[in-house]
């Protein structure tokens, strides 16, 4: 495995089916480390899973009381055996390009740290990303200190590293939905450099 996917699990019922669809999408489905935390207090999302995690790529595990978003990423963070680490929301969806384009972006250029590209803005709740061209993108900005003020421009897609967190540290829990916001800040403070693709990521 190439590339790892980390997800916090929680309240997804209907978007299992399409989140399972974007993954067996991908160009490359077999090279992707898929670590799954379970937050939820009962097993109606992993009822609809079950027969994915018996994937040989996919890593699953419950963890009780929900700990939270970040800190379900955290522990996710805990199994990552590849160089570089992308979040799956539940309720966004991937590209069939996204895995294989970011790992090859990342190879040939070592310089970078974190990569990132647009998204559409969707309307639709769990619709296959063929099925739902949006109209609009939602226009990321190039990632510095100063553009960090208007909008959090790495979005909900980025790749980054795995060796940052061993740098920087995990993202810090007490910020209840901004953590990575503040992580990206906490890596432009540190000199890493931010790449963004002019290719559509997928949908927010």
């Amino acid at each position: 495995m190439i590339i790892s996917s980390i997800t916090s699990l929680y309240k997804s019922k209907k978007f299992i089916g399409n989140f399972i669809h974007q993954f067996r999408e991908q160009t490359f489905f077999e090279d992707i480390q898929i670590i799954i935390i379970d937050c939820n207090e009962d097993d109606s999302d992993y009822d609809l899973l079950k027969g994915f995690v018996k994937s040989p790529n996919v890593y699953y595990e419950k963890v009780s009381p929900d700990p939270g978003l970040y800190e379900a990423w955290n522990k996710a963070l805990e199994y990552v055996t590849t160089d570089y680490v992308t979040n799956s929301n539940t309720d966004d969806v991937k590209a069939p390009w996204y895995f294989e384009t970011m790992y090859e972006y990342m190879e040939h250029h070592p310089e970078c740290d974190v990569v990132y590209g647009p998204v559409g803005k969707s309307l639709k709740a769990a619709a296959p990303f063929y099925e739902d061209f949006p109209k609009e993108l939602w226009q990321c900005l190039e990632t510095n200190l100063s553009t960090m003020l208007v909008e959090n421009s790495p979005h909900c897609m980025p790749t980054w590293r795995t060796k940052l967190h061993d740098e920087l540290g995990k993202f810090d829990g007490k910020y209840d939905i901004k953590a990575d916001f503040e992580f990206w800040l906490r890596c432009l403070k540190n000199k890493k450099r931010f790449d963004k693709l002019n290719i559509t990521m997928g949908n927010y």
